[in-house]
């Protein structure tokens, strides 16, 4: 039986407003689309993890144990978007190719490593680790993902500062005329 909190009920509007704000952002063309584009990604992300955490049912997850970790695929994501969107919004060089897929390989490794070894292992079919690694293993992922969003809005607000002092450089000298 499907039972909702507080939270979850609270979550159900910030879940449809993000997804109707990136709808909205998405229709409307805007002169820096790259930063916007950027935006609509870390909404997408925001609200999809707002949905899982809505239809959150254990009784899913022991049934399919293998993707169990995915909502934390959003947390890797989100980082990156954080810092690629204030270096879209500063109009400072895109990033490309393997630079820009280089910041997503922690969601990869996630994805295609991590959260499958797990969840064979929650489902009885690997065997190589007993419970309580698999069960620190968690907590190690939930520390990673929160050490990525750190790290990504560290280099984020490095990046605006040296903007802004750049800036501040090349504005401030005397105009000689």
């Amino acid at each position: 039986m499907i039972q909702n909190t507080w939270l979850e009920m609270a979550l159900y509007p910030g879940c449809i407003q993000g997804f109707f704000l990136s709808y909205l952002l998405w229709q409307k063309k805007h002169t820096n689309r790259e930063a916007i584009r950027f935006f609509i990604a870390l909404l997408l992300t925001l609200s999809i993890l707002m949905l899982l955490r809505v239809v959150y049912q254990p009784a899913f997850f022991k049934k399919f144990a293998e993707i169990i970790l995915l909502p934390d695929v959003i947390l890797f994501l989100t980082g990156p978007f954080i810092y690629l969107f204030t270096r879209a919004l500063l109009r400072l060089e895109p990033l490309r190719g393997a630079r820009l897929y280089l910041h997503f390989l922690p969601a990869i490794v996630h994805v295609l490593v991590v959260n499958s070894f797990l969840g064979l292992h929650l489902k009885g079919f690997l065997h190589y680790l007993d419970m309580r690694q698999v069960l620190l293993s968690f907590n190690l992922i939930e520390a990673a993902a929160m050490l990525s969003l750190g790290v990504y809005t560290g280099l984020a607000m490095r990046t605006y500062l040296q903007y802004r002092e750049a800036f501040y450089q090349k504005y401030s000298a005397p105009f000689v005329g």
